[in-house]
């Protein structure tokens, strides 16, 4: 599993060094790599392009902040879509998943369709599917899904 996702890691920076944008999603258990993965990603970007270039967000604090009126989604939204790569941490978490929560997500995705975009999430493919099938279509239609089924770091330490 770690292996499927170093693997999917370094297809995307090749995408990223051709100029094809795509969307890469790690699912799975807490602890597996995926926040650390990603956050790698966005760092190399950075370090290769430019600042600001790419962005990262926990997609329960920023739906927090939408939610709570701190920040208005529309423009959120439109600001997100602006940077060449978005890190989406722990997409499906979060109150009002299957309301609100589901709507800016969806307008997410959709802002996102032509620019380097990662996903991580705790929940399965399956378990996203079940919130709402357009999740994990879009998921599978904009790039590659890894699912990341492997033991939370710190326990496989203890086991060594």
């Amino acid at each position: 599993m770690l292996m499927q996702m170093a693997n999917a890691a370094a297809e995307f920076t090749g995408h990223v060094k051709a100029g094809n944008p795509r969307w890469l999603t790690f699912l799975g258990r807490s602890g597996t790599g995926k926040t650390y993965l990603a956050r790698g990603l966005a760092k190399w970007c950075e370090e290769r392009y430019a600042v600001g270039w790419s962005k990262f967000k926990h997609w329960p604090t920023l739906l927090g902040k939408l939610r709570g009126g701190s920040l208005d989604a529309s423009e959120a939204i439109t600001d997100l879509s602006a940077f060449k790569l978005l890190v989406v941490d722990e997409i499906g978490m979060g109150a009002d998943v299957r309301d609100y929560g589901l709507d800016c997500l969806l307008r997410l995705m959709e802002g996102r369709k032509r620019g380097w975009t990662v996903f991580t999430s705790n929940l399965t493919l399956k378990q996203l599917a079940a919130i709402d099938e357009r999740i994990a279509s879009r998921l599978l239609r904009m790039g590659a899904v890894v699912e990341c089924n492997t033991k939370d770091y710190a326990l496989r330490r203890t086991q060594r």
